[in-house]
């Protein structure tokens, strides 16, 4: 299962590993889906992650392991669809074109105007706990 998580959702997850966020890095760290990203996905983390409220939860060294992780481990598409209009935010089509565009089973996000989507050119769009939710019987507890 290919699964594109948000920017909220993985700098939610890098600063609380105990919420729904941090479960659901667990679980790709873990072999339970494969995690999508995009170059362009990877710049807003590690954009967000220089925010003061990051810079207090993680060390440098955990933004600079975090970053490296997302770009070795996950599996980086190039955009090759075009979405415009559709998201409240620009940057938000681009999050719903990295999933097109990667084969996303999923998009997990925080965003609730994204969630309303719901399906979108064969993405289902989920909020963090509606996906752990979905997932939980393959994770081992």
């Amino acid at each position: 299962m290919r699964v594109l998580l948000d920017t909220n959702v993985l700098v939610s997850g890098l600063a609380s590993r105990t919420a729904a966020p941090g479960a659901l890095l667990h679980a790709w760290r873990a072999g339970i889906f494969e995690l999508v990203v995009s170059d362009p996905l990877i710049t807003e983390v590690a954009r967000t992650l220089q925010k003061p409220y990051f810079l207090k939860r993680l060390t440098n060294e955990q933004i600079t392991q975090a970053i490296i992780l997302l770009y070795t481990e996950g599996q980086r598409t190039v955009i090759n669809v075009t979405v415009t209009g559709i998201a409240s935010h620009t940057e938000d089509d681009l999050v719903l074109a990295a999933a097109v565009s990667g084969h996303a089973d999923y998009l997990v996000t925080g965003d609730r105007d994204l969630q309303k989507l719901t399906l979108f050119q064969g993405v289902t769009v989920l909020s963090p706990r509606a996906f752990l939710d979905l997932i939980t019987p393959n994770l081992e507890v």
